[in-house]
């Protein structure tokens, strides 16, 4: 396994920070992954943040996106996340071999809650 990454805030605005990271998995001759995550994050004053996420599988040729919009205060913290994903029937599996849920399946959107003691 190797992995290589990079970042670097660009000095635009509040500043932009982008990221991106590489993984290689060697299991055997016939069986390898390789893995690029990037991001991109741009604070909105001093509560709100926005966040791009993409991670891309080159071997399965697939894209999971994220989208993130944050907002931190004193004792709490909220999160709205949309994210894409490939569907259920992209994927080359039977369908007894795929979880039963929808999560992380196709297009969702997330709220969190989270309270700071």
């Amino acid at each position: 396994m190797i992995t290589i990454g990079a970042d670097y805030t660009l000095p635009i605005a509040n500043g932009i920070l982008i990221m991106t990271e590489s993984m290689f998995i060697n299991h055997s001759e016939i069986n390898n992954q390789s893995i690029t995550a990037f991001m991109a994050s741009v604070p909105l004053g001093m509560v709100h943040q926005l966040m791009f996420i993409s991670q891309l599988d080159w071997k399965e040729d697939r894209s999971y996106n994220y989208l993130r919009w944050s907002s931190t205060y004193d004792h709490y913290s909220l999160n709205f996340i949309l994210s894409i994903s490939p569907k259920r029937a992209d994927y080359n599996l039977p369908e007894e071999d795929l979880p039963r849920s929808l999560a992380g399946f196709g297009t969702g959107l997330q709220f969190m809650f989270i309270y700071n003691h």
